[in-house]
């Protein structure tokens, strides 16, 4: 039955409409609706290890906005870096004030894998430029993990990935419209390449946010 389902929801997302759009997930609560965001031990990678980052935590901010969409602020601190194994200190944003810390920002949007109806989280982020010793990388994409469907004042968003590739790289959108979705890095001014974010982020909303399918 579930297969069943899965075809079928695949098949209206093919050829578009309204019906498409019914489909999909939605955020179900009172907006607009605050949150903080929390993880430990974030990671990242660029494609072939040419720069790793490792930080301590995530603390960050965030709205629901509606049934759909929000924006986020996510803060990563005690980042240090390797270039191709080789440490190379603490990394910190150009804007940042405090050694060790990444802020990246941008908005989130409500949708569901590819041939599955598991919701997904599509993460879109404005252009991020940090500085590991004295590499330079300039982080700029969108990045796909799955989020949990139970009514709760926390909400859980988790992105996998191995490599520098990350597990998931498309969703249907809000408009019931496929959506290619990767991190790119560029190091020193060099060629954009495919850049991983791992981490299991845990968020807290001051009203009770539930995920109905």
């Amino acid at each position: 039955m579930k297969m069943l389902r899965s075809l079928l929801i695949v098949s209206v997302v093919l050829v578009g409409g309204t019906s498409a759009q019914a489909a999909l997930p939605e955020f179900s609560g009172e907006f607009p609706d605050n949150m903080t965001a929390a993880a430990t031990s974030p990671k990242s990678e660029a494609a072939g290890g040419a720069l790793v980052t490792e930080c301590g935590k995530l603390e960050g901010t965030a709205t629901f906005m509606g049934a759909k969409t929000g924006s986020v602020d996510l803060l990563f601190l005690e980042c240090t870096g390797k270039v191709l194994g080789i440490s190379v200190g603490k990394c910190t944003g150009l804007n940042d004030t405090t050694t060790g810390s990444l802020l990246l920002k941008g908005t989130f949007t409500l949708g569901f894998e590819l041939e599955t109806l598991i919701p997904v989280i599509g993460l879109s982020f404005e252009s991020a430029h940090f500085e590991c010793g004295s590499t330079l990388t300039v982080v700029t994409g969108c990045l796909v993990g799955t989020t949990t469907l139970v009514k709760s004042n926390t909400q859980e968003w988790l992105f996998k990935a191995s490599g520098g590739k990350q597990e998931l790289t498309d969703y249907t959108n809000d408009k019931g419209e496929m959506v290619s979705c990767k991190l790119l890095s560029s190091i020193n001014g060099g060629e954009a390449k495919e850049f991983s974010l791992i981490m299991h982020v845990v968020q807290t909303v001051a009203k009770a946010i539930e995920v109905k399918d």
